[in-house]
């Protein structure tokens, strides 16, 4: 089960996960990218990404079932948290418009 204590590793990895998948990433980030991919795959113990080296074809890499299970998973999280955040806002801000203090010009 991914728990905050080893769940930590999540976030960075459905990031560098979206890198794997095709996104724009420079050469840094993709260094980034296949660490946290590698220190998240020991932390939850299952393969995320599948690679091959050079050749023809010049190798490349591609996300696993799993990879994509948690890329996904983790898109619908950051979606609703983004949609709570709203509410939230919404609710604790309403009174703005009620506003009756002196405008600026």
């Amino acid at each position: 089960m991914l728990r905050s204590g080893r769940g930590g590793a999540a976030a960075p990895c459905a990031r560098a996960a979206l890198a794997a998948r095709g996104g724009d990433v420079d050469e840094h980030g993709l260094l980034k990218a296949w660490t946290v991919l590698r220190t998240a795959q020991e932390g939850l113990g299952v393969k995320l990404l599948r690679s091959s080296t050079g050749g023809r074809n010049g190798g490349g890499a591609t996300l696993t079932a799993e990879g994509e299970r948690l890329l996904a998973a983790y898109e619908d999280y950051c979606a609703k948290l983004t949609a709570y955040g709203e509410t939230l806002f919404a609710e604790t801000f309403a009174f703005y418009d009620t506003l009756t203090e002196e405008k600026l010009e």
